[in-house]
């Protein structure tokens, strides 16, 4: 039985996306960031049964990397998981844009920040000066917003 981080991690996304956009963009993304393809898959998962039933105005679009391809984020709210690489790779090529980003959220960071992935996860990071960043790694979630 697990604690709830990814749900946690589910839910602060689709409120961030949801949020009313101080600068009326067109679209909202909020990245979640995952060590494997497996956990990726699991992710997704819960995200389509939590958001399958809003209602037309509260739309959220679910997009996973590992599987389906290229994700369409110009216009709408949209939760994209996927692993660093991926992610970072997406936003080098302005296939997601950099200032319609809202949140990135990092589960499981402890193994994203020590395992194969981290240089990865360490370009996605400062890729995302002043974007709130959401970090989970045992028991314990914290949202905060990096500046540099």
């Amino acid at each position: 039985m697990g604690t709830g981080k990814t749900t946690a991690a589910c839910l602060s996304a689709i409120s961030k996306v949801q949020k009313p956009s101080p600068r009326g963009k067109d679209s909202k993304v909020a990245l979640i960031t995952v060590p494997s393809k497996v956990a990726c898959n699991h992710t997704y998962k819960l995200l389509r049964k939590l958001v399958d039933n809003f209602p037309k105005p509260f739309t959220v679009h679910i997009h996973n990397i590992s599987n389906m391809g290229l994700p369409k984020t110009g216009y709408g709210n949209h939760i994209v998981v996927g692993v660093p690489r991926g992610m970072d790779n997406l936003m080098s090529d302005r296939i997601i844009n950099v200032e319609s980003v809202v949140a990135v959220l990092l589960l499981e960071a402890m193994t994203l920040l020590v395992d194969r992935n981290s240089k990865a996860t360490m370009k996605l990071w400062r890729r995302s000066t002043g974007i709130a960043v959401g970090v989970s790694k045992t028991a314990k979630c914290s949202l905060f917003t990096k500046a540099m």
